[in-house]
């Protein structure tokens, strides 16, 4: 399983709510193409020295793509 992307809006205001979206792709072997990968996401926001835990979760992921989508908003 691989992470895809990252999608995000570029600009977002302060203690307004946003969604991140996570596109995943299960990229098993092609013996197990046609088998669900499970694995553990973790997605952090990092700003210099500064780390945030967003969202972690276990997830499976069926044979192509997958998105996760997660609401997150800015503190100020």
């Amino acid at each position: 399983m691989i992470v895809d992307k990252v999608l995000a809006p570029v600009e977002a205001r302060s203690s307004a709510p946003f969604d991140v979206s996570v596109v995943l792709q299960n990229v098993a072997p092609e013996l197990v193409t046609d088998r669900p990968v499970a694995g553990r996401l973790t997605v952090v926001r990092k700003s210099g020295d500064f780390e945030q835990l967003i969202a972690e979760q276990d997830v499976v992921v069926p044979p192509g793509k997958q998105v996760l989508t997660f609401r997150e908003k800015l503190e100020e």
